[in-house]
């Protein structure tokens, strides 16, 4: 039942504080942080196992769809991050970030990517001035917050072609910095799509009604 619990936490991407709370007004005894934070560990493990499983088994239906819809081997995908700790604009400094890569006609999540700036375990250690046990380090990042999202879609798009799909264009924000490294370092003829919320946003359009949001006005750099 813990260990359910603790999955159900992951899942809903609530804490121990928000768990007890609703635990209390059931009338139902709190459990204890550490306890939960150890059926976390115990579950996260094969959860990210699944997490990787099914990112490749809608590559593949993602590589079949757009055969059978275009004729084309090579797949579109929308890419796109998001942080621990929102950009102000002028300064970024969440110290994790984490990005998916969704594809087009599959709508399905075909990879995704983690980055991390800090290690818990490794600070609470070093501020104890204690010897760093074994644990599962994941600390992988020591650059800037913003930079974060170029790092993990080239790392993306690579995974992608190192396993065979080729990669025609993606659906990402108006960072030219992304593509400009994509061409470089994985594919020169990669196409750079601009999705349509951040072209409405970056022009600052009023809001449209929600059948013209399903239109697609994508365009192409």
């Amino acid at each position: 039942m813990n260990t359910k619990l603790a999955t159900g936490m992951l899942h809903t991407g609530i804490g121990a504080t928000q768990v007890n709370s609703i635990l209390t007004s059931l009338n139902i005894p709190a459990v204890s942080h550490a306890m939960l934070d150890r059926r976390q560990r115990e579950t996260g493990s094969a959860l990210e196992v699944l997490a990787k499983e099914s990112a490749e088994e809608w590559r593949e239906q993602e590589k079949r769809l757009t055969s059978e819809i275009t004729g084309e081997d090579s797949i579109e995908v929308s890419v796109d991050a998001g942080w621990q700790k929102r950009g102000s604009g002028r300064s970024y400094d969440s110290l994790s970030g984490h990005c998916s890569m969704i594809g087009k006609y599959t709508g399905k999540i075909t990879d995704y990517q983690i980055r991390s700036k800090t290690c818990r375990v490794c600070s609470n250690a070093t501020s104890k001035n204690l010897s760093i046990p074994d644990h599962d380090y994941r600390q992988n990042w020591d650059g800037s917050a913003k930079a974060m999202e170029q790092d993990m879609i080239i790392e993306m798009v690579t995974n992608c072609h190192n396993k065979g799909f080729s990669t025609k264009s993606i659906i990402a924000d108006d960072d030219s910095t992304t593509i400009v490294r994509l061409r470089r370092h994985v594919n020169v003829n990669i196409r750079k799509v601009s999705d349509k919320n951040h072209v409405k946003k970056n022009q600052q359009n009023p809001v449209q009604p929600a059948e013209e949001q399903q239109q697609s006005i994508y365009h192409y750099h």
